[in-house]
């Protein structure tokens, strides 16, 4: 599955490259996932569209920390 990071993802590319599998979009991340993950404060996180997110995700499974 791919990861998506607003901030983190160009320092994190240059760390492993192509050892992990990049979304383009915070929603391109979620397509097919089993669950949703969110670990961070950054603003686009913040107000997600529930719909589209039960519509990508294999079941509306999200754990936000």
């Amino acid at each position: 599955m791919p990861v998506f990071d607003s901030e983190a993802m160009p320092k994190a590319k240059r760390k492993f490259v192509d050892q992990i599998q990049y979304a383009l979009n915070k929603d391109e991340a979620t397509v097919n996932a089993d669950a949703l993950i969110i670990c961070t404060e950054w603003s686009v996180f913040t107000t997600p569209d529930f719909d589209k997110l039960k519509a990508n995700l294999k079941k509306p499974v999200i754990f936000d920390g």
